[in-house]
């Protein structure tokens, strides 16, 4: 992350953004730009509508950007594959799991295949190849 303090204002800024809740909003500008005259405040309210709406169609238009979208996309399959979506639990790879155990992908198969260590197929609904994953709380101790 960028030092720069600039960049640290952008970050909190955003973080409050986030945390207002609109009907706060009203009672809020109402408080704070009655100290001003009419003129003043319509116009400083003016200038922060207008900020906001730049803020807006710049949001939008990082938020449709392809390369995010192909990211966001990215990112949920991956959370798919390694999360099971009734519990939350983490679904571990053969892979993960031969390493975690100090033992062969060949030998992790062969404990699915006789019984020995629940697995899911992640893929089983979508029709697609079989891809097996187990739960990381059937891991043997």
């Amino acid at each position: 992350m960028l030092q720069n303090p600039s960049y640290q204002r952008i970050e909190e800024t955003l973080y409050y953004l986030t945390k207002i809740q609109p009907q706060e909003l009203a009672p809020l500008l109402a408080a704070r730009y009655t100290r001003y005259s009419y003129t003043v405040a319509r116009q400083q309210l003016q200038e922060l509508a207008n900020t906001l709406s730049i803020l807006s169609v710049s949001v939008t238009g990082f938020i449709m950007d392809s390369e995010w979208q192909r990211r966001e996309a990215e990112a949920t399959e991956q959370l798919r594959l390694h999360t099971n979506p009734q519990t939350g639990q983490n679904l571990l790879s053969v892979a993960q799991v031969a390493t975690r155990l100090s033992l062969t992908k060949q030998k992790v198969y062969k404990m699915i295949q006789t019984g020995q260590l629940p697995a899911i197929d992640v893929n089983a609904q979508r029709g697609r190849k079989t891809l097996l994953r187990i739960r990381e709380s059937d891991l043997p101790q």
